[in-house]
Parts: C-alpha cells; structure tokens; sequence
C-alpha cells in the first residue's frame, strides 16, 4: 500500500530548506521566501527546533533571529549527487569559428566603389590600352580563387567568380548589428541549455530534509529507500522538482546515519528509522 505524508510536511522541508539557504534570518524573511503565512513559518521553525535541527538567536536590539544548529547543518550539507543534466551548449571559444572575417572581407570588397581602393585602376581606361581592360575594377576578395576567374569575349574584362560565402543579408536577419549570426546562435543554445539544468533543480539540503520530515511524522516506522523515494516524489507532486532516484535517498540516509540523525536497521534492503533520542 503507498503511503503519503501530509502536506504539512513538505511545508517543513522547504522552511529547513530556505533556511540553509538564507543563512541566520527572521522568521518572516523565511516565509517571504518560502511563499507561506508567517504563523505557519513560526511554527515550522519550533518544530524544527524542538528536534534540534534548528535555534533562535536574540540580537542586541531586540529582534529574533534563525539558524541552524550543527546537526541542522550536518543534514542540510548533504547534496544530492545525480541530478539529471543536459550537457551545456559548447562556448563558442571552444569550436572551430567559421570564416566570418573572410566573408565579411569578401562582401566588403565586393561591394565597395572601386575608388576607395588605391591599388585600383583608373575608372576610365584608355581605349588604345590593352592592359587597361583587362585589370580588375578592384582587388579580388581575400580568399579569392585565380581558378575560378572567367573572361569575357565581348568586354575582355575578367569577372570574378566569388567564393560561397554568406551575403550580408543572409548574415543580417534578426542578429543585432556588428555580432555575428553564428556567435548569437550559440549563446542562444547555451542560455537555452542553462535554463534546461536549472530548471526543476532541488534546492541544497531539501532532499535531506525531505527524508528527515518523513521520519519525524512516524518515529517507530522502519523505511526502505524505495519507499521513501515514493513519497519524496509524491510530496513534490505539481511541483516543477525532478523525480529523485533511489540512489540519491540511499546516499542521503546513509549520511543522516552517520550524523546520527537516522538509524539503518536493515543492511539488504538497506532500511532506516528516525534515530532516538536519549531522555
């Protein structure tokens, strides 16, 4: 039979979790973050303090302050190790650049007048001079193939053959002016590939809490790590959090253990209960 935790225990891990978080704080900078009632905040953090995993602190002008104690520490440090990501975009220093400057040479040369190159011709050749016809109107675009010059039978003037390369038009678009297209691809993909890892991350700690939330609300009730995988996952449904993986909770539980928050009372299936307290 599944099993579910009240609701209310999920508001509780994310008050321990928010105060890993923020650090010493008020209670009501707590439930501001958290999105809940202040007295519901309150009351959180006295539960969290009546197990030890939390104080409150008087500051010299009067106010109350949070924080956790150093077991609240010990379980709030402890990190879920497979968090599923997407692997980032490749930073554009990292691959091989395309031939922006060439093309953007190329289309350069190509469409100044041939005035504003001083190695150019005169714009109006004389008609006895042979060599005058067949000099180029400007110098062939950087990168530019000999080979692919053809002549002209009526004109005898060569014409350039330029090299496939992107027009400014195809390089213009919706890019912003002076940056090339290819470089605003790739930070597209990579803002769009950190949104993807960032999306539906657990907060640091959360798990921890989650798992000690659990076994405070049944004491005497031994847990297997699938079953506390289950209601992990059903306490955060409608939420955007990623469904946590068995080995993360086992992880998780064995280092509650060794703070000794938690007993394992079953090696195979590994099995843990909320550890006691002395009177």
């Amino acid at each position: 039979m599944t099993e579910t935790s009240s609701p209310g225990a999920h508001t509780t891990i994310r008050v321990l979790a928010a105060l890993a978080e923020l650090g010493e704080t008020t209670a009501a900078a707590i439930a501001a973050h958290v999105g809940v009632a202040y007295s519901t905040t309150t009351a959180k953090l006295r539960t969290w303090e009546d197990t030890g995993q939390a104080e409150r602190v008087r500051t010299s002008d009067g106010r109350t302050l949070w924080r956790l104690t150093d077991a609240g520490r010990a379980a709030t440090a402890t990190a879920e190790p497979h968090h599923a990501q997407t692997d980032p975009a490749p930073h554009p220093a990292d691959q091989p650049e395309p031939d922006i400057a060439k093309a953007t040479t190329a289309t350069t040369a190509a469409t100044a007048a041939p005035s504003d190159s001083p190695d150019t011709a005169p714009s109006t050749p004389m008609a006895d001079d042979p060599t005058s016809r067949s000099e180029p109107a400007a110098q062939p675009p950087f990168g530019h193939d000999e080979r692919s010059e053809s002549v002209t039978s009526d004109a005898g003037s060569r014409q350039h053959v330029e090299p496939a390369v992107p027009s400014a038009a195809d390089t213009q678009g919706d890019t912003e002016p002076g940056v090339p297209a290819a470089t605003q691809r790739d930070a597209t993909a990579e803002g769009t590939s950190k949104d993807a890892t960032t999306r539906g991350r657990r907060a640091r700690g959360s798990l921890s809490a989650a798992i000690l939330a659990i076994c405070q609300a049944r004491p005497d009730h031994q847990y297997k790590v699938g079953e506390l995988s289950r209601l992990i996952d059903a306490n955060n449904a409608g939420t955007n959090a990623k469904r946590v993986s068995q080995g993360a909770v086992s992880n998780a539980c064995a280092k509650l253990a060794t703070a000794g928050l938690l007993t394992q009372t079953v090696d195979k299936p590994a099995t843990f209960q909320l550890a006691r307290t002395g009177a």
